[in-house]
């Protein structure tokens, strides 16, 4: 390329390879006939790359802003691909229920006539799912592009904070002056003399123990690279309801808000569940950092842990914190199975109020075609909404390692 840099072939393949990842079959193809070694593997491209990613990131970098603004601001143009993939997504996600409502109003109304328009309608249920699925896939695939590259400069990050973090001498190993006075009772007398910089980077390297960095490295970043695997359905969702509601309007009138306000009685206890969740999240942080640090406790002493035979204090020290770690998922796991119950059940008390509403209270007649189609669109929409408790989840544990990661930035 112009830039000097090998060029991956994902970035100069066809319209029709990249909509297919049809540019990967060679790989795959070479995977069946023998072991793949790195060689045989293609290059990543040159910004998925972890030394340039995070010299590009750190040059856009700005103090003034947020670590989530700044990483939104550099994977802008990825953001902004991904939301155009999700407006193709939704559009022609219902595709299949309005042509399915057409044909069931063609046949219903006894007409014969343009049947090349209903085979159109009857092409039209398999297309739309079928350019809605490519659009979903290509917009899962730009997520994880940004959470495959958001991991190796968040990880870069980290260990050159870590390696930058000061160094101070332990007190019981400073070494006494010729006055025979010791650097603790002097950092002790001085150390009201600190700038407010100076206590930040003493609190910081006194909370940098090495369990905090490898659940920083391994944990919080894998959290936080989880949800941009999803973050399409953070703004998909909200315009695949739209859409739903907007069409189950003109099909069923009013009726459509009555069941709307039925169903956000479910809105009540699923704020609860997150503020629960978010507890939890933060809980489940420190009780990682606790084992964590246990452990590596035990290893860094091990020769002293087996001279004085220490070895089953220590091993009942770990299993009660991982007891502990255990009871927190264990409740944590209640409180994510009643969010995934709630976002379930939702649609359904909103569906089932709407059609008693349309029939019992204003007295119209649910038709085979009124009805057919507004159960479709349910059932796109109940799909969508399955994924939901698990993004919530996400959200809650992602945003939980970003202020982690955050604070020790």
């Amino acid at each position: 390329s112009n830039d000097g840099f090998e060029r991956s072939y994902e970035t100069y393949c066809s319209i029709f390879s990249a909509a297919t990842f049809n540019w990967v079959t060679p790989t795959i193809r070479l995977g069946n006939k023998k072991r793949l070694d790195p060689e045989d593997l293609d290059i990543l491209p040159t910004g998925d790359q972890a030394r340039i990613a995070y010299d590009r990131f750190k040059a856009e970098e700005r103090e003034d802003r947020s670590l989530l603004k700044n990483i939104f601001w550099y994977h802008r143009e990825l953001v902004l691909y991904q939301f155009m993939y999700v407006i193709l997504c939704s559009a022609f996600r219902f595709a299949g229920p309005l042509c399915l409502n057409m044909i069931v109003q063609y046949f219903q109304n006894g007409r014969t006539d343009n049947k090349i328009v209903a085979y159109l309608w009857a092409v039209g249920i398999f297309v739309g799912p079928v350019i809605s699925s490519l659009g979903h896939q290509k917009q899962a695939w730009i997520g994880r592009h940004f959470g495959f590259r958001l991991k190796g400069i968040l990880s870069q990050m980290v260990v050159e904070k870590t390696l930058k973090l000061p160094y101070q001498v332990p007190a019981d190993d400073a070494p006494a002056d010729d006055t025979g006075s010791n650097t603790q009772t002097d950092g002790k007398r001085d150390a009201k003399e600190q700038s407010p910089e100076e206590e930040e980077a003493e609190m910081r390297r006194k909370t940098a123990t090495a369990g905090k960095v490898l659940n920083l490295l391994t944990t919080d970043i894998q959290n936080i690279t989880n949800i941009c695997g999803h973050i399409a359905l953070l703004y998909g969702l909200p315009i695949q309801i739209a859409i739903c509601f907007y069409l189950l309007y003109s099909l069923l009138g009013v009726s459509v808000f009555i069941g709307l306000a039925a169903g956000c009685i479910a809105v009540v206890p699923g704020s609860y569940v997150a503020k629960k969740l978010f507890a939890f999240y933060d809980l489940i942080q420190v009780q990682n950092d606790k084992r964590v640090n246990a452990i590596n406790e035990l290893f860094q002493s091990i020769r002293i842990v087996k001279m004085f035979a220490w070895s089953d204090r220590f091993i009942k020290k770990i299993d009660t914190l991982r007891e502990e770690q255990i009871n927190v998922y264990y409740r944590m796991f209640f409180y994510e199975m009643s969010s995934s119950m709630l976002m379930t059940v939702q649609p359904v008390i909103t569906i089932l109020v709407t059609f008693f509403t349309y029939t019992a209270v204003f007295g119209h007649t649910l038709t085979p075609a009124v009805a057919f189609t507004s159960l479709s669109i349910l059932r796109v929409i109940q799909e969508e909404m399955g994924g939901f408790p698990g993004l919530v989840s996400w959200i809650i544990s992602g945003k939980t390692s970003l202020n982690r990661v955050d604070d020790f930035m």
